[in-house]
């Protein structure tokens, strides 16, 4: 392995002996306080809170002091020329060019100049992987590779093949048919935000699980305006098992924690 390999590629055996122990079950019991598992496959977690008073709160803001003597109003700046489309899950039944979707990935996620990425990680660890699901049914010039879970790796710049899927079988499995039940208006592709638990935490230790979450945060932003820029539509997305999800891709469930899922394709 040369030195290059060495500094890019990192492996759990690189902070197994900095872990502590009581942290590292601390989370993953916070982790699994947070799934969702689906009756087929046990209990499940879902809200259910009266649709009124979830509309009463939705798009509000916080009142954190009721004091308004001294507000300062900032009505008249001109809002920005880049405004985020609203969420999008039925996209329209068009194909998508691989090489938009390599553009999406290198720029939202890959390695820069600077030797950093598009998005702020704490301490330089950038715990969050981007799995990527790719179907040929969905795009254009995919050439001969298989359809199925790519791990999009943002410092070598390579889709490195983690489980071949069909598409048929992700939506309506995998996702529980939440997306639709018609594969025209499904996504063209969407990924996955992957946390390795040891390397958010052996630093930072319980504030390191923080920070993996906001850096999921930043990695989808980004992905938003890059795809904006190439005329796609998107939608964070959580309704998913993650135990289901990690057993469907052959993942270690006490080494991963899939935070959650983007979708993108083009609007109707």
């Amino acid at each position: 392995m040369t030195t290059s390999e060495k500094k890019t590629t990192f492996t759990s055996s690189l902070v197994e002996g900095s872990i502590d122990s009581q942290v590292y079950q601390d989370l993953r019991r916070t982790f699994a306080r947070e799934t969702i598992s689906f009756i087929k496959h046990g209990n499940i977690s879902i809200t259910n809170v009266n649709p009124k008073l979830l509309n009463r709160v939705q798009f509000t803001e916080t009142e954190i002091s009721p004091f308004h003597r001294h507000d300062i109003d900032c009505s008249d700046v001109e809002p920005s020329d880049f405004i985020r489309q609203t969420s999008n899950v039925k996209f329209a039944n068009q194909k998508i060019d691989f090489a938009t979707i390599k553009t999406i990935l290198i720029n939202a996620f890959a390695k820069t100049s600077k030797e950093t990425r598009p998005y702020p990680s704490a301490g330089g660890l950038y715990p969050v992987e981007p799995l990527v699901f790719l179907f040929a049914d969905k795009i254009n010039n995919f050439g001969t590779a298989p359809s199925g879970c790519y791990h999009f790796r943002p410092v070598s710049k390579k889709l490195q093949l983690i489980k071949k899927l069909d598409m048929n079988n992700f939506y309506p499995k995998m996702l529980h048919g939440f997306i639709g039940d018609n594969p025209e208006s499904w996504p063209n592709f969407s990924i996955l935000y992957l946390a390795h638990l040891g390397k958010a935490i052996f630093k930072y230790r319980y504030r390191g699980y923080r920070h993996a979450l906001m850096e999921a945060g930043s990695m989808y932003q980004q992905a938003i305006n890059v795809s904006q820029r190439n005329n796609l539509r998107t939608t964070v997305w959580s309704t998913f098992s993650e135990q289901q999800m990690l057993h469907e891709l052959g993942l270690d469930h006490g080494i991963f924690l899939p935070l959650t899922m983007q979708l993108f394709g083009y609007g109707e």
